[in-house]
């Protein structure tokens, strides 16, 4: 270590983009990190599809009290969260707070035929956020468009059942 091969990969990566090329530059680290989303359950997710993660997402850092996502907006993107806190709300009633490895705006995805934000989501520390672009996501391979799949409709059913919960509390 310490022979500057982090710096020397970020010149290269900044050269590249200067050139108009799209350019990610990550640490070897970068594998790790990949395993903390889905809060640490990228079973069934192979390395290459990790990297083709990589390939399809931007990495973003976000500092606190930014509207990441805003009720009834057309997208279709989601992201997950790396690090830090977002606050979910609907109507302006806050419903749950979300923290490193948890998916925001599977809903909007998961429903192409009217992709509209059903939740605002706002930073409530600075975070570490993947965006996954719906259009990337669509030219992925087909494992990993599949595995994204079944990971999105996995968390949107745990959280409809939550929700259900909360309901019958009521």
């Amino acid at each position: 270590g310490g022979v500057g091969k982090t710096t020397v990969a970020a010149a290269l990566g900044l050269a590249a983009a200067q050139h108009g090329l799209r350019t990610i530059v990550c640490e070897l680290d970068a594998r790790e990190r990949l395993h903390s989303l889905f809060n640490v359950s990228t079973r069934g997710f192979e390395e290459v599809e990790l990297w083709e993660v990589l390939r399809i997402s931007t990495w973003r850092e976000i500092p606190a009290d930014v509207l990441l996502m805003r009720e009834g907006d057309e997208e279709s993107g989601f992201g997950i969260v790396i690090e830090g806190e977002v606050e979910v709300s609907v109507e302006d009633r806050v419903i749950c707070r979300l923290g490193a490895g948890e998916v925001v705006g599977e809903m909007a995805y998961l429903n192409p035929d009217e992709p509209r934000r059903s939740a605002s989501i706002v930073t409530l520390t600075p975070i570490v956020y993947l965006d996954v672009n719906y259009s990337a996501l669509a030219l992925a391979t087909e494992e990993c468009f599949q595995r994204f799949q079944k990971k999105l409709v996995a968390t949107a059913v745990r959280r409809l059942a939550a929700a259900d919960h909360n309901l019958a509390s009521l």
